[in-house]
């Protein structure tokens, strides 16, 4: 065998194959590197989310026990609600009485019959018969005043009619203005 002692020119690569190789190469990399940002950008907004919902864990156990004292408060209030609706104020029943007294017609006693019916009587003298009738006759237009009774009429030791009458009244007349 001959030895030869010219350098024989070495044939590349052609420049397509290279220039496809190192494209290759560049999107291997994005393609890596991408794949690293996204999978780092998904455990730490993994992370992110256990520490919210833990925190949303608390608030809504938080939540819970203000839900729990509000309905005890809410409770409360409702049976005081309750109590104040079924409680009767008399006070109403003299402001009304007293608006349309006429002159020379006192009242001088008052029971009040705690049922369904609120039903009151009340006593009281007048100089004659013809004012107590002309009370019992102002006492009519009163829209309050659902049925009346004159139950007794009887003259008394210094010439005055004393009278007493019955009064069914609106139960509207006893609430409390809230």
């Amino acid at each position: 065998m001959a030895i030869e002692l010219t350098k024989e020119k070495q044939t590349g690569a052609p420049l397509w194959e290279v220039l496809a190789l190192l494209g290759a190469a560049v999107v291997l990399i994005f393609f890596i590197g991408t794949y690293v940002y996204f999978f780092i950008g998904i455990s730490h907004a993994n992370s992110k989310i256990k520490q919210l919902d833990a925190s949303v864990a608390d608030l809504n156990k938080n939540i819970a026990q203000k839900e729990q004292e509000l309905a005890f408060v809410q409770k409360k209030t409702d049976d005081f609600k309750a109590l104040v609706a079924s409680h009767k104020n008399l006070n109403n029943i003299f402001a009304l009485l007293e608006k349309d007294l006429i002159p020379n017609v006192s009242l001088d006693g008052f029971n009040y019959k705690s049922s369904a019916n609120n039903l009151i009587s009340f006593t009281g003298t007048a100089s004659s018969p013809i004012l107590i009738g002309q009370q019992i006759e102002v006492l009519k237009k009163e829209n309050f005043i659902k049925n009346m009774a004159l139950s007794s009429l009887s003259s008394n030791e210094k010439g005055e009619v004393a009278f007493k009458v019955d009064l069914e009244l609106d139960p509207k007349v006893f609430s409390f203005q809230i």
